[in-house]
């Protein structure tokens, strides 16, 4: 009996433990889903005063309905102030900007080839020109040496892709692209007089302008390395002569009158260029323009 009643004690007593347990797990419970719901209801709260809250913008924004509302009554500096602000943005939007670096000064003439026009935009887009006295210079320079005769060493090294192309003068550059015509049979398969030839290069050089990457360097750049693969390609019994020319000379003519301005900025500064060509590759069709312009020449038509 004594056994028994021990046992139903024991039961007794897990039973308790059990129902315990079971209550201090539901009490946690709720503390757990209380606590949520006081995170919830302070992230809610936290979020109102943000909504009601003013942000920057939204002050500013109200600043300014309140400067329109008493326009009448404000200062004549406000409205200083607001000319001065608009001037700015007109910097920041053109070219003029530049000039606090020293990147162009005032007075430099705008794409060739342009009319004078009204547009307020079109003023400030203004273009580094190469300086008389340097042109002068080059040309009388590649006049002298115009008949020379290249050395076999650098007429091989020049075929090659790893020729390099910054130990070179303008003048002499003008030099070795009379040589590539030469050199490719240009000239002679296709009756290209020499003065002519001359003429056309010195006006390419003309109308390559002083910035600092598409430039009359990168244009020999680019043309020694289209000569050198037609040399290492055989193109010209690939391709024929005539494409050759053509290959050849667009290479040269590629970046005519590059203003140093991407086409991106072209449209949006509203330039004369983006506008002339509706803000289709304004810059490949100028340069296409400008080469057709020196060819139109007749002492620079190698093409007649």
């Amino acid at each position: 009996m004594l056994e028994e009643e021990e046992e139903e004690e024991t039961e007794e007593e897990e039973v308790g433990e059990e129902t315990e347990k079971e209550e201090e797990e539901e009490m946690e419970e709720k503390e757990e889903k209380s606590l949520e719901q006081r995170e919830k209801e302070q992230e809610k709260s936290s979020w109102r005063k943000k909504a009601l809250t003013p942000s920057p913008l939204r002050r500013l924004c109200e600043v300014e309905r309140t400067v329109a509302t008493f326009k009448a009554d404000l200062p004549p500096v406000v409205d200083e102030l607001r000319r001065a602000v608009d001037n700015f943005r007109m910097k920041l939007q053109t070219t003029e900007h530049l000039s606090w670096l020293g990147f162009y000064k005032e007075g430099i003439p705008e794409p060739r080839g342009s009319q004078i026009n009204s547009h307020p935009y079109w003023k400030h887009v203004q273009y580094r020109r190469k300086v008389e006295d340097e042109l002068t210079t080059v040309f009388t320079k590649f006049r002298e040496i115009c008949d020379a005769v290249i050395e076999e060493d650098t007429k091989e090294v020049l075929r090659l892709p790893s020729f390099n192309n910054w130990a070179w003068e303008d003048w002499e550059i003008l030099l070795l692209l009379q040589h590539m015509y030469n050199d490719l049979g240009l000239t002679t398969h296709f009756g290209i007089e020499k003065e002519v030839l001359r003429n056309f290069l010195c006006r390419v050089y003309y109308c390559y302008n002083e910035v600092p990457f598409h430039n009359f360097q990168h244009a020999f750049c680019v043309t020694q390395m289209m000569y050198g693969m037609v040399w290492k390609c055989d193109l010209i019994k690939r391709i024929g002569l005539l494409d050759v020319l053509i290959l050849l000379t667009s290479c040269i003519c590629h970046d005519l009158d590059h203003p140093g301005f991407n086409n991106i900025y072209q449209i949006n500064a509203k330039t004369e260029l983006a506008l002339r060509y509706n803000d289709i590759s304004p810059l490949e069709n100028h340069h296409c323009s400008i080469a057709f312009t020196v060819l139109e020449r007749e002492d620079c038509n190698i093409f007649r």
